[in-house]
């Protein structure tokens, strides 16, 4: 019996609990208490909360429809408290299978292509992608359909199990407070936004930027784990690409490189 069932099951013995089964009420807490701590760690905020639920009056003596209200109180914490913790799994449960793995999808032949003005380097990228025996998609390549830039990108990368994102000293950029001294060439920021965009939806060991050798380019930092390649004229950095596409389980013969 999976998670979800055994606190469905619990859910519905705790609605049969009849008033004043002290017995009944213990076991039901008990093995709360114990799908909370194996659900979800001896540190779980619900093992207190169910430590807290009451089934008696704070004031005795009191009337039987005073204690009876407090048990049926006690039911519907405890209920709650277990109710929440279903929902909790199937929340996990679902965001677990919408985030499918590069590993675990169908084998691919796209490679999506990330670029920004650069053009002789997208197309050189592109060529390299196609003599490998790969896809290369290209986002401004692809029809619009009537959707925005975002949604376009969405789509068009999900049949995608790698990405190569192109960084090219497209702009100018420098901290306000500095003066035309400072500014350095920097890509696009569209070009960025997408390396960030490809690193959360297929990993990091599946993204691989290029960066133009430029003595003022700077290169953006705050992506841990990315894999930057310099693309340099002597073209070393193709058979850098081909080696990550094959730690990353494509089939690569880079000897098609040199035909």
């Amino acid at each position: 019996m999976d998670k979800i069932a055994l606190l469905d099951e619990l859910v519905e013995k705790i609605g049969q609990l009849n008033f004043g089964d002290v017995e009944g009420k213990g076991a039901l807490a008990s093995t709360a208490d114990l799908y909370a701590r194996k659900f979800f760690g001896d540190n779980s905020q619900y093992i207190k909360r169910i430590s807290k639920v009451n089934f008696s009056p704070i004031i005795y003596p009191c009337d039987t429809n005073t204690q009876r209200n407090c048990w049926e109180g006690g039911k519907t914490s405890l209920k709650n408290i277990v109710l929440t913790m279903k929902k909790e799994l199937a929340l996990d449960s679902d965001m677990n299978s919408a985030i499918i793995p590069a590993s675990a999808k169908k084998e691919t032949r796209d490679i999506f292509i990330v670029h920004g003005h650069d053009e002789a380097m997208k197309l050189d990228v592109a060529r390299t992608i196609e003599k490998l025996g790969y896809n290369s998609v290209i986002l401004h390549e692809q029809p619009d359909k009537g959707r925005n830039v975002l949604v376009k990108l969405i789509e068009e990368s999900d049949n995608c199990g790698f990405a190569i994102v192109l960084l090219s000293p497209d702009d100018y950029g420098y901290p306000v407070n500095a003066d035309d001294s400072n500014r350095k060439t920097r890509a696009r920021q569209n070009v960025v936004l997408e390396l960030g965009y490809f690193m959360g939806k297929l990993r990091p060991d599946r993204v691989v930027v290029l960066y133009k050798d430029a003595s003022d380019f700077e290169i953006p930092s705050d992506f841990v784990g990315t894999l930057y390649k310099k693309y340099d004229e002597s073209g070393s950095w193709k058979l850098e690409v081909a080696r990550e596409l094959k730690a990353a389980g494509f089939s690569v013969d880079a000897n098609k490189l040199i035909e």
